[in-house]
């Protein structure tokens, strides 16, 4: 088996949409828990999966050899991370792949469509601009094959039960969730269900008993809310042109997100040798503190005795 450096680096030449998903809140999320349930570092395990050099009886061999663990406990931590982390995260690749002779039918497309409107659509408001193209890219293809599915897709929305926002929310003169589906309920009494322009939109937004007592950036998240609501449910009407030229369902930032990156001050003339810790430290601190890559790194550290 490779060194975590080289599987590294065969990791950091993955597609950027591949990098952004495996470090991406909702996976590092999954992995903490299970972590946390074992008391072991797995960032090194899920780099070699991830770049195919562990698989299968690997995985088990990997985690009894590295953590001094039973067979018992190993196959244990194999199926939690086969069931939380690798087949999702295989099943969502395969969602976001864009090529037309993937092996992904059309109704899992759908199914994974519906469940992020139904269940996983915070995640998505919040997403990575990269990662938000990918996932309008695939919205658009189901809606190109079957278009009475935008249908389906806008039922799901007004039975989303994800918490939106945190403030007080009254509807109908009681508390109720912030939920996804209550926001909608509350902004079409208001406003009715008919198609409706950005200065109806920036009206509910700041005189809206529920809406104008959000922060800034809850307010953002439920414009962002709003606008994919009306891009679902008017499409293609409610699309800015008849080209395909600046279509989205869920919004994109105007201001693309700039990638910040940790750079290393090498001073040569002043080394003469490099050793592996050195080098190590020098490749972890190119990584921001909480990413895979710099777990994975520090993990080594870790066994070096530094």
């Amino acid at each position: 088996m490779i060194y975590i450096e080289e599987a590294i680096e065969k990791f950091n030449n993955f597609p950027p949409i591949v990098q952004l998903e495996f470090g991406s809140n909702m996976f590092m999320g999954k992995v903490r828990k299970i972590e946390e349930k074992y008391k072991i570092d797995l960032s090194s395990l899920i780099i070699f999966v991830a770049v195919d050099e562990l698989k299968g009886e690997e995985i088990i061999n990997y985690l009894k050899r590295e953590f001094e663990l039973e067979k018992e406990i190993a196959e244990e931590i194999k199926k939690d991370l086969d069931e939380l982390i690798f087949n999702p995260i295989v099943r969502r690749l395969n969602f976001l792949n864009s090529d037309p002779d993937k092996q992904f039918l059309l109704l899992e497309e759908k199914n994974v469509a519906e469940e992020i409107f139904k269940q996983g659509l915070v995640n998505e408001l919040n997403n990575h601009f990269i990662i938000i193209k990918a996932v309008n890219a695939r919205f658009f293809y189901i809606l190109a094959n079957d278009f009475n599915f935008k249908k389906e897709l806008e039922n799901a929305l007004y039975i989303n039960q994800e918490k939106l926002t945190h403030k007080e929310f009254i509807f109908d003169g009681k508390p109720h969730s912030p939920s996804i589906g209550n926001w909608l309920k509350d902004f079409i009494k208001k406003n009715g269900s008919q198609m409706f322009n950005n200065l109806v939109l920036a009206e509910y937004l700041i005189n809206s008993d529920n809406a104008k007592k959000l922060e800034t950036k809850e307010k953002e998240l439920l414009k962002k809310l709003l606008l994919l609501y009306r891009n679902i449910k008017f499409f293609p009407e409610s699309m800015p042109t008849d080209t395909g030229e600046g279509w989205e369902i869920i919004p994109i930032d105007e201001v693309e997100e700039k990638e910040i990156k940790s750079e290393i001050n090498e001073n040569s003339a002043q080394i003469a040798k490099k050793n592996e810790v050195d080098d190590l430290i020098k490749k972890a601190i190119q990584y921001p503190v909480s990413s895979l890559e710099r777990k994975a790194i520090e993990e080594e550290l870790d066994k070096l005795g530094t």
